[in-house]
């Protein structure tokens, strides 16, 4: 039996390595990972829109003008923060999934991982409105979608 130990750790943790280690070392692991990530913390609109972008044009083969649409109604509803949480109603992240335990569907990291947010939302926005301009035409008339 080989018993293996995975760490995933934000490149901000980084210096918590050397304690992780020191602690397997007392452990009988054959084999140690780490799976580095980016922190969300950092992201910036700068970096998450260029990404949701790229999934808009090259994955749902949508035009510039539904990435707009879309840019505009993730302005409203989050600002494009991964953390938004509706007060009233629960929902959550950036494209304010109620309940928020549905972006499970594309990753349990949905608290945490915007693009996880983002695969989720547009996948929503397909399968409920087809296009991001219908879900947005959707949110001027009732202030959700």
């Amino acid at each position: 039996i080989t018993t293996q130990l995975c760490f995933t750790v934000n490149i901000q943790n980084v210096y918590y390595i050397d304690e992780l280690l020191a602690w397997a070392d007392t452990k009988d692991f054959n084999s140690i990972y780490f799976n580095m990530l980016h922190s969300p913390d950092h992201m910036s609109i700068q970096q998450m829109t260029p990404a949701a972008q790229e999934l808009v044009l090259n994955k749902y083969m949508w035009s510039e003008n539904q990435f707009k649409c879309l840019n505009s109604l993730w302005t409203k509803e989050s600002n494009w923060r991964y953390q938004a949480r509706n007060k009233i109603s629960g929902a959550h992240g950036i494209a304010q999934a109620l309940p928020a335990t549905k972006m499970e569907i594309i990753g349990m990291d949905w608290r945490t991982n915007p693009i996880t947010q983002i695969e989720w939302g547009l996948k929503y926005i397909q399968e409920r409105y087809d296009t991001p301009c219908k879900a947005y035409r959707k949110f001027r008339i009732s202030n959700y979608y």
